[in-house]
C-alpha cells in the first residue's frame, strides 16, 4: 500500500474529501495511491505532519461544532461583560477587555468569569452557565482553549453576543 493512501485512510476520508480538505486534484491523489506517479517526499512529510495535527484538533472541534452552544457561550459571555462593567454601558455594548474572545472563546470565557463572579452573578445567569457546562467535556473545554475557533463557529459566538 502507497504511504499517500495509508495517510489518507487514517483521517478516515474518501478520496474526494481528502482532496478537498488538503487542495490536492482527485486524479492526482489516485495516481499517487495507485503508485502510477511518485508523490515527492516533501509532500508525504507534510500531509503525515498536517493530518496528525488536525486529528489533533479534532477534539477541540467538537466543542466549536455545536451552533447552539456557540451561540449561548457568546450570549453568556455578553452578560459576564456587563457584570464586569458594573451595567454602566449606558446604551452601549459593554466594553471587551479581549477583542479576540469569539478566536478563543472558551479561554476568554474562563478568564472573565472568575472576575465577574468576584463582582456577583445573578442567579438566572449562574443557572445558563451551569446548564452550558452540563453539555460540555472537560477535556475538549480545556483543548479548545489553545486551539483558534474555526471563522464559522465564531459566527454563532458573535450572534450570541448580539442577542
Amino acid at each position: 500500500m502507497s504511504e499517500i493512501r495509508e495517510i489518507r485512510e487514517k483521517t478516515g476520508m474518501s478520496r474526494a474529501e481528502f482532496s478537498r480538505a488538503y487542495g490536492i486534484p482527485v486524479r492526482t491523489l489516485e495516481d499517487w495511491e495507485a503508485e502510477k506517479r511518485k508523490c515527492p517526499d516533501y509532500v508525504t512529510k507534510l500531509l503525515r505532519r498536517v493530518t496528525s495535527e488536525d486529528a489533533e484538533n479534532a477534539a477541540a472541534f467538537k466543542l466549536y461544532a455545536n451552533n447552539e452552544l456557540m451561540r449561548e457561550l457568546g450570549a453568556c459571555y455578553k452578560e459576564l461583560l456587563k457584570i464586569m462593567n458594573h451595567n454602566q454601558f449606558n446604551g452601549r455594548e459593554p466594553h471587551n477587555p479581549y477583542p479576540n474572545a469569539d478566536i478563543f472563546p472558551t479561554k476568554y470565557f474562563s478568564m472573565i468569569l472568575p472576575r465577574a463572579m468576584s463582582i456577583g452573578i445573578p442567579d438566572s445567569l449562574n443557572e445558563r452557565i451551569g446548564v452550558l457546562m452540563d453539555f460540555v467535556d472537560p477535556e475538549d473545554w480545556a483543548d479548545s482553549m489553545s486551539r483558534p475557533c474555526p471563522a464559522e463557529a465564531r459566527m454563532f459566538f458573535d450572534i450570541g453576543m448580539m442577542l
